[in-house]
């Protein structure tokens, strides 16, 4: 327990604590369980961003507002319930209170989570689902021969080395870096 309360203590020293946050979420692609475990099992948040800073796409500024917004409302309330429990003079709402204050990292990082996964279940896997059956209209008639691959590591470098081989003499397509997401096959299915 000791160890939990320290490495939680580390997210106080890091300013704004939504991008961290942000820039956690991004490194997983955006899906809640790993966030949520890299989230719990890291013992100093200082040492996260020392690589690289977070991409400022849209999706992570719209997140950084909102995680900031919340943030600042669960400091405002605990501010507000310290301030009842001193007027008042219950020491047990005072305590709340900071308690509320305290827990802002922990709370907006599950918040977080729970809001992404609700987004995921919502919005984004049905749009995935109707871009996915775009793509496959696309490409099923589409006349030239279509080479996927699979695979956890070297996807993009086999498709790089496959696209400069083939290119020798023939007209070869191949999706732009290392996009190999369903929005981006969509996109480029169009094109």
């Amino acid at each position: 327990m000791k160890n939990v309360w320290r490495n939680v203590w580390s997210l106080y020293g890091i300013a704004p604590t939504s991008t961290l946050l942000v820039y956690m979420l991004q490194n997983v692609e955006y899906r809640p369980q790993p966030f949520l475990r890299w989230f719990w099992r890291t013992q100093d948040f200082s040492r996260i961003m020392y690589r690289r800073t977070l991409d400022p796409t849209r999706i992570a500024r719209i997140l950084r507002i909102v995680v900031g917004l919340g943030m600042a409302t669960q400091l405002v309330l605990g501010l507000l319930l310290v301030y009842a429990g001193i007027q008042g003079q219950l020491p047990e709402v005072v305590f709340y209170g900071l308690a509320v204050m305290i827990s802002y990292p922990v709370v907006g990082a599950q918040v977080l989570a729970i809001g992404i996964a609700c987004g995921q279940v919502l919005f984004i896997r049905p749009r995935e689902a109707r871009q996915a059956t775009v793509v496959q209209q696309i490409f099923h008639n589409h006349p030239g021969l279509r080479i996927a691959i699979a695979g956890s590591y070297g996807k993009t470098t086999m498709k790089e080395l496959l696209l400069t081989v083939l290119s020798e003499g023939k007209k070869v397509a191949a999706t732009p870096a290392n996009m190999n997401v369903v929005s981006s096959h969509a996109r480029f299915a169009r094109s």
